[in-house]
């Protein structure tokens, strides 16, 4: 640069970076207001990112803690549709249904979290809840069997299994499965 370029560059110079500051300031603070919360927060990043399953999942958490299970499904579906094979969505999406008392399609997404891990515990725990809630009490005994074939050891599949045992009238495997329970907690007696 010559020394007539160099003087108009000193003079602009600040000019620029005030406006840069002033951008950066107004764009903070408008993100700062927007971002006061962890649901804005993750809305947020998912119009930024809108391909990312886990900000869709954790955006269908915050609205489950809300008990607003309508745009909770939503989150959790989208989640679905981004990444087809995750299972903890599948279950997610189950759970909200289930919460609003839809067994049906409660049962429905949690088959779709086993056909995906067929190990998922959890999955067959609330299947089991779902056909419960719904007075199948032997899909129900089917559904806490397989959790208990995968986690022996867990103290509320097997009191989730006594209940629904003594709830079919089966005193016999009710006590079998309850005792077990107790003796893993209990705290559940």
């Amino acid at each position: 640069l010559n020394s007539e370029e160099w003087l108009k560059f000193k003079m602009i110079c600040p000019k620029i970076l005030k406006a840069m500051l002033n951008d950066v300031g107004v764009r903070g603070y408008t993100r700062k207001t927007d971002w006061r919360n962890k649901k804005n927060l993750r809305v947020n990043n998912c119009q930024v990112s809108p391909n990312s399953h886990n900000d869709w999942n954790n955006i269908g958490d915050d609205y489950e803690k809300l008990k607003d299970y309508g745009n909770a499904i939503k989150g959790f579906t989208q989640s679905t549709l981004v990444k087809p094979n995750y299972a903890d969505a599948y279950n997610n999406v189950g759970s909200a249904y289930f919460s609003k008392r839809d067994y049906g399609k409660a049962i429905f997404n949690y088959k779709k979290a086993i056909e995906i891990s067929p190990i998922y515990i959890d999955a067959w725990k609330n299947l089991g809840s779902s056909y419960g809630a719904n007075q199948d009490f032997d899909n129900s005994i089917a559904a806490f069997r397989k959790a208990v074939e995968l986690d022996p050891n867990n103290a509320e599949i097997n009191y989730f299994l006594g209940i629904t045992y003594q709830n079919k009238g089966d005193a016999l495997n009710a006590n079998t499965y309850l005792s077990k329970a107790y003796e893993l907690n209990p705290s559940l007696k």
